[in-house]
């Protein structure tokens, strides 16, 4: 699978996400791993450019 597609289906599922049901604290949660999965992401993509 082309990384650009998994990206595009990791963004999809997590913004199908219900994030209000989640209690403060793992939504915080929820951001943070968000943010460090684009991040990783972005590094990947770098290496392969």
């Amino acid at each position: 699978m082309r990384l650009d597609r998994l990206e595009e289906q990791l963004a999809t599922q997590a913004s199908a996400a219900d994030v209000s049901s989640l209690r403060p604290e793992f939504r915080g949660e929820l951001a943070e791993l968000r943010r460090e999965t684009r991040e990783e992401f972005a590094g990947l993509r770098s290496d392969l450019t």
